[in-house]
């Protein structure tokens, strides 16, 4: 990622390709809970900080610490739910609830129990969207199990299909059929050049230079499927929030897809 000066606020061309601009005439998100599974986020962010409500860190023995230290979940809750606020960007649901559940340390390195606590926390916390913007190359049932009983609690989870063009198919989570795999576009809409392929690809978003949010109130520009991720999880919380607001209900897995 590479830090960037903001003259104003902007609305970042992965938004815009989202558009979600008829939706926030309804709704931007109020009422949903997403939690981003990664390093925590700089919860003293300007364009973050009123929308993070909670969260945990399972990466040392001080749970109460999710602060942010390498900028990867700071940048993705920023594509989810950075606040328009007339500074910096605007998120695809700029009134959603965040949580950071660090399950990545400060070194952007994770294990499978952090993953796992991690999602296990959202299921007992009411969480109704999961961002897992990270991936194993290999398959745990133990971590399918934790998918699938999240999967059962009426969770929509989005995961990143991971980066490397030449693996035959997602990275997991994102492989799992439980959870939503998303691949990287660029602002032509064409496939990004690093873009795992596979049969278990779901969709793909905006994931080719994407400006967001970035430690110590900064902003960044990045690509990845990691960024893509994020945008999906976004419009979700859209989906949700509207249908809570009209019907008094939550969208199923099988609805969302």
């Amino acid at each position: 990622m590479k830090v960037v000066q903001l003259c104003h606020e902007i609305i970042d061309y992965g938004v815009r390709l989202i558009n979600p601009f008829k939706e926030w005439n309804t709704t931007k998100g109020e009422g949903i809970n997403v939690a981003v599974l990664d390093t925590g986020i700089d919860y003293n962010h300007v364009d973050l900080k009123n929308n993070i409500k909670g969260g945990v860190n399972f990466t040392s023995t001080n749970r109460k610490d999710y602060m942010d230290r390498a900028g990867h979940g700071t940048f993705c809750a920023g594509i989810i739910a950075a606040e328009a606020n007339q500074v910096g960007i605007v998120g695809v649901a700029p009134k959603a609830n965040l949580y950071a559940v660090k399950v990545l340390n400060d070194q952007s390195q994770g294990t499978l129990n952090w993953l796992l606590e991690g999602i296990e926390w959202c299921i007992r916390n009411d969480i109704d969207v999961i961002n897992m913007s990270l991936g194993f190359n290999k398959d745990y049932p133990r971590l399918h199990d934790s998918v699938v009983k999240a999967y059962n609690a009426g969770i929509i989870m989005c995961a990143a299909a991971g980066n490397n063009r030449f693996e035959k198919d997602a990275e997991y989570p994102a492989r799992y059929e439980e959870v939503i795999a998303v691949d990287a576009i660029d602002s032509m809409k064409k496939n990004a050049k690093f873009n795992t392929t596979g049969k278990s690809i779901f969709t793909a978003s905006p994931g080719v230079n994407i400006t967001s949010t970035y430690l110590s109130n900064q902003y960044a520009v990045g690509s990845g499927t990691s960024f893509a991720c994020p945008a999906i999880c976004g419009a979700i919380v859209l989906m949700q929030a509207r249908m809570k607001k009209e019907q008094n209900r939550q969208m199923t897995n099988e609805e969302i897809r």
